[in-house]
């Protein structure tokens, strides 16, 4: 469904990516995961038209440079920021979408498809940021499309909204649309993906399973404290196998697989270290992991 052959774009002296070569197939769900700046946005981009690049881009075997209007009308997109009028309501917002595509009216049954049938008359500027997520995709899934492309829709959403959108993104791919998530987050993602493509620095560094990441998924946890602790912590943190820990000035931060997080915080409270605060964040992908681990099951 989309075809990726040695994608480069350039912006000035900015290599922003670098032959990127991948395919996805049609009802995949796959996620596209990378630092920020790390290309994704981009590469969405560029699928979608907006912007020049080398190399070719094909969807639903419509070149996306010389075919442009026909590969789009194929494509659905959430963006990571919506612009939606907040003063206007959810039914106004499926009409106004579904006419400047070219239809004649929106069909207001998406909403209910999406759970939002009883917010109908509410105004955009009073959704949550969970049912804002929804009512786009309605927006995007009202004209049928046979792609869905996501730009970190979850970045503003709790956990429980996050976990109800990959559920949604599941049923699409299962209804056979082909889903594309960008992503800087590598928990909750990767356990509902079929594929996982990594970008870092412009370059495409893993195309494979979503399980196949391994230990490369890491999970940060930030400990500040207040002069007292720091020794003891650092000889716990280098006693634990698969943790890594960098000093900064206010405190320690430690790296570890994702879903050792609470092993790690049990092992501190146990030692009796009392850091001022803890910061757990959200798992993503270590590329310098992921490269050394490439290296060493190429040899």
């Amino acid at each position: 469904m989309i075809d990726i052959r040695d994608l480069s774009k350039r912006f000035g002296a900015h290599l922003a990516l670098d032959g990127i070569t991948a395919s996805i197939e049609g009802g995949e769900f796959a996620v596209l995961l990378g630092s920020n700046g790390a290309g994704k946005t981009t590469l969405l981009r560029c699928l979608l038209g907006l912007l020049n690049f080398d190399g070719s881009a094909t969807i639903g075997g419509c070149d996306v440079a010389r075919e442009g209007r026909a590969a789009r009308r194929l494509i659905g997109y959430v963006p990571q920021r919506p612009a939606l009028p907040s003063d206007a309501t959810c039914a106004e917002v499926i009409d106004l979408f579904a006419r400047l595509r070219g239809f004649s009216r929106g069909d207001a049954s998406w909403l209910a498809r999406v759970g939002l049938e009883a917010h109908a008359d509410v105004t955009v500027g009073t959704l949550s940021g969970g049912m804002r997520q929804r009512l786009v995709l309605a927006v995007a899934l009202q004209a049928d499309p046979a792609v869905v492309l996501f730009d970190e829709p979850a970045a503003h959403l709790d956990s429980s909204a996050r976990r109800a959108l990959h559920r949604d993104l599941v049923g699409l791919a299962g209804r056979g649309r082909t889903v594309v998530l960008s992503t800087h987050l590598a928990a909750e993602p990767l356990h509902a993906a079929s594929r996982a493509l990594v970008l870092d620095r412009g370059r495409l560094v893993y195309n494979g399973p979503a399980d196949g990441l391994g230990t490369a998924v890491q999970q940060r946890v930030i400990f500040t404290l207040n002069g007292s602790g720091r020794v003891e912590l650092l000889r716990l943190l280098d006693g634990m196998p698969g943790v890594h820990r960098v000093e900064t000035p206010v405190g320690v931060i430690a790296a570890t697989g994702a879903g050792r997080a609470f092993e790690l915080l049990a092992a501190v409270a146990a030692a009796g270290v009392r850091p001022v605060e803890v910061r757990v964040e959200e798992p993503s992908v270590d590329t310098r992991l992921l490269a050394q681990r490439t290296v060493g099951d190429a040899s």
